[in-house]
């Protein structure tokens, strides 16, 4: 397994690369500000991006979404209750999207990644666990429990 944390944009989000070494393919998570820096790092490591999964729909994680989405025609994968905030920023018709709910799969390669709804950051927010990782979006943040702060969170709930 590929397994990338990388800091990208003005908010320093983290954006993370998942990718099997023998297919050859590969998921990126939360892509943020950059999606070109995203691509030039999955072909680095010679993969093919397939799939670009969202912890939540709020703007600093979802902002490039069509243009990673366009230009490597990428399935996008989130929680249907992001569905709202989601559709707001798809342009393109062209865009695959597969609705997630809790203890969801979603394989690349010889990977298995589970589907963990947390919400509380926002309604549909999730976190990913695979080979003893665990991806927390917003739910978590370094050192700190993630915001509520924001549209769609609910301190409660994420307690």
């Amino acid at each position: 397994m590929i397994f990338k944390q990388i800091p990208l944009g003005p908010m320093q989000n983290f954006s993370y690369l998942i990718g099997d070494e023998t297919t050859k393919e590969c998921a990126i998570v939360d892509i943020g500000w950059s999606p070109h820096e995203l691509i030039d790092i999955a072909a680095s490591e010679s993969l093919k991006i397939t799939k670009i999964i969202l912890t939540h729909g709020h703007f600093d994680h979802i902002q490039e979404l069509n243009r990673l989405a366009f230009e490597t025609n990428a399935e996008v994968y989130f929680h249907e209750l992001e569905e709202p905030e989601i559709q707001k920023v798809i342009k393109h018709n062209h865009i695959r999207i597969k609705q997630l709910k809790d203890q969801d799969t979603i394989t690349i390669g010889s990977i298995e990644i589970k589907v963990i709804h947390t919400p509380g950051h926002t309604p549909g927010a999730i976190c990913l666990f695979f080979e003893e990782k665990l991806i927390t979006g917003d739910t978590l943040f370094v050192g700190a429990i993630g915001r509520t702060d924001l549209p769609g969170g609910d301190a409660p709930i994420l307690f």
